[in-house]
Parts: C-alpha cells; structure tokens; sequence
C-alpha cells in the first residue's frame, strides 16, 4: 500500500540478516552471586539495493528493545549496545549480543532506513529475519507548550523508546526528528508521559505536548512556533531565519521583523500571534492598500510600515487600541482613515507623503496636529 509513496529517486534496499548464538556458560555477574547462562551471538547481515548493489556506510544500530537514549542501563538490564557501518561490500556484524529483545535500525543517508525487532534466547542458533525493504524516513514534529514557564525548556527531551533519539526543542518550544516508518513509542522526559503514534513511509505528523503544570486545564496550547514557520514558508523566507524575525517570551511571539526583504505581500491572516507587541514591515514593496487583520493581536504597540509605497491604510486600524508606535512615512498616502482619531499614540511619523488636507476632515487635521506637529512641512518631498 506504500508503493505510490516511493518516488524512483528513493533506493530500496534489501536487508538480509542472520543471527547466530552459542553458549558461553555460567558467568558471575559484578555484585551477585548467579550464576547466569548468557548467549554469546552474533549478528551479520548485508544491505544492498533493488539492483544487488551494496549499500556502503548504512549505520546500523543495535539497542535494547527498552532503551531510551542517554540511559545506561535500559530496563534494569545489561544489555548489548552497538553500533556498526557497513563495509565495502556492504557488510556489517556485531559480535557478543547477550539473550533479551532489541531493536535494530537501518538507515542509509538519513533518507531511508527501517526499524526492526529481534528476540535473542538460549534456543537460538541461527535466526534469519525476512527480506525488509528500507523506505523514506517519517518526520515527527511539534510543539511543546511553555508559555506558563519557559525552564521546562530545559528538560524537555522527546526521546523514542528503543531508538537513538534524544531531541531537545529549541527555544520556541518546537521540536523535529526523522524516523522509519512503522509503529513507535515516545517518551517525553518532562513529565514522563508516553505516546504511541504509528507512521507511514516518509508521512510527516505533528505532535504537541502540553507540560503538567499549574495552568487550568483547557489553557490553549502555543503554537505560536508552528504559525511562523507556515507564515515564513509563503513568503518564501528561509527557514534559517527563524531567529533573526523573531522574538518569544514564555513560548509566545513577542516580536516579529519582516523588514528589508523586498516583499510585495504579506496575507495579514496568517500574523495571528495572540502576544505579539512589535511588527516590523517597513522598507518592502508592499503597495496600494494595507488592509490589516482582525486576527492581529490587539496587545500591538508598534507598527513600522515605512517605505512601503502604500497609498491607502484600512480603517480597521483602530481596533490597534494598544498601539503607541505608529511609522507611516516614507509612502503614498494622500488620506488617512478616518478611525484613525481614535488611536492615542506615544509616537507617529507621516512625514514623506502626500497628504492633501483638503480632503480630510477637522477632526483628522486636529489629530495630526497634535501627533505630529511637522506633518504639514513634511509633505510632498521626496526621499
């Protein structure tokens, strides 16, 4: 069913593995007096792809099949931790494997891999493992919830059970980690609790946690990381700009800065930010009107739209009622709203338009006046 998920860029890969174990007799174990019976084994295997090529450097992993990352002791017992790669021929074995479960992952590039379960007893001599195909790897992100208290960033690890996974989220709260396909257990560290999430072949899916504190019940989650991401990914911006746009406090979006990236749109619903104080969208291409977004936080108290070429604001911006910093020079206004009377601003600049007070009514001309004293010499220049 996965077939129409695999594009022929992707390599599949067959992975043949053999098991073979041999008693070592009784060994006293450090600190006890039992005498244990514990399997020697050993466990090889080749990967190679569709074609019979081999597959060179694929890192296979062996864990406990209770292991979470960053325990040295994975359900009380001492098991085999190992790691090998394999060779120029496409080889691997991993020698000295004690009786238990354990997980074994494959992956080749960080693009394909699989995850696989084997039991190792005392019966066993020779075990082989049926045929397994390596698929696209599956992404699973999220966000975690901090905005009661940002420390529990600092011991929010998302670990999966039986994997190499120690993922800690960055400072938004929001975390992403690559995993073969199939069913997996995860483990989120700051408050112990456990999921079980099944994947499909390069599926991504998204997972948030809610942090057990001192919040009501039904407080929202933040997603305040996630919207930024979406937001920045339709204007194209690069991902890699995410620290330098913006600003969080408590797993909330503070500050968003927009400004010198040559954009000619911006879609005002997708600023939905509920904490956000600072908007920074001057010196773009922006043009014509500037409608803005009822979803625009009503806690806005600046607003840089300088150097835009605007030539008309919407009216709805009085709903700002919070705004103190309003920056509209340096466009092509020639009207203001006529809501704009309502706004009680610290600081205002329309210096550089073309403000024509014909047209505008007392009330706007007194407003202007008293915010911005040198709006009327300040008209009709260029830049």
């Amino acid at each position: 069913m996965y077939s129409k998920l695999l594009l022929p860029a992707f390599i599949g890969v067959l992975f043949l593995m053999f098991v073979n174990c041999t008693s070592s007799g009784n060994s006293n174990i450090a600190g006890g007096a039992s005498d244990l019976e514990i399997s020697a084994c050993a466990i090889a295997g080749k990967a190679v792809d569709v074609y019979g090529n081999v597959l060179i450097g694929a890192r296979v992993t062996l864990r406990p099949s209770d292991y979470l990352s960053g325990d040295s002791i994975a359900g009380g017992s001492l098991r085999k931790f190992a790691d090998a790669v394999t060779d120029m021929f496409g080889n691997f074995r991993i020698d000295s494997i004690d009786t238990g479960s354990y997980s074994i992952e494959i992956n080749f590039n960080d693009s394909i891999g699989t995850m696989s379960y084997v039991a190792i007893s005392q019966r066993d001599r020779v075990k082989s493992l049926a045929t397994i195909n390596l698929l696209p790897l599956a992404t699973i992100s999220g966000s975690i919830d901090i905005s009661k208290n940002s420390i529990y960033v600092n011991y929010s690890y998302i670990k999966i059970i039986g994997l190499e996974r120690n993922v800690k989220p960055d400072s938004t709260g929001f975390y992403s980690v690559r995993v073969p396909s199939g069913r997996h257990h995860l483990y989120f560290q700051n408050d112990s609790s456990e999921l079980i999430i099944h994947l499909g072949p390069g599926e991504p899916k998204t997972v948030d946690i809610r942090i057990r504190d001192n919040r009501k019940p039904n407080d929202p989650l933040t997603n305040d990381s996630i919207i930024l991401r979406a937001l920045l990914d339709s204007l194209d911006i690069s991902q890699s700009a995410f620290d330098s746009v913006s600003r969080f406090d408590y797993g909330k979006l503070i500050l968003l800065d927009l400004s010198k990236r040559g954009l000619q749109r911006v879609d005002m619903h997708l600023i939905r930010f509920p904490r956000l104080r600072q908007l920074y969208l001057n010196d773009n291409k922006l043009g014509d009107t500037f409608n803005l977004s009822p979803d625009l936080s009503r806690e806005l108290e600046r607003l840089d739209l300088k150097n835009n070429n605007i030539i008309k604001i919407s009216n709805n911006i009085s709903s700002l009622n919070s705004l103190q910093f309003l920056d509209l020079s340096f466009n092509r206004l020639t009207t203001l709203p006529p809501s704009i009377t309502s706004l009680r601003l610290y600081t205002f600049d329309i210096s550089y338009n073309a403000i024509d007070s014909t047209i505008l009514s007392i009330d706007q001309i007194n407003w202007l006046n008293a915010n911005d004293p040198d709006w009327s010499s300040t008209q009709n220049k260029t830049q």
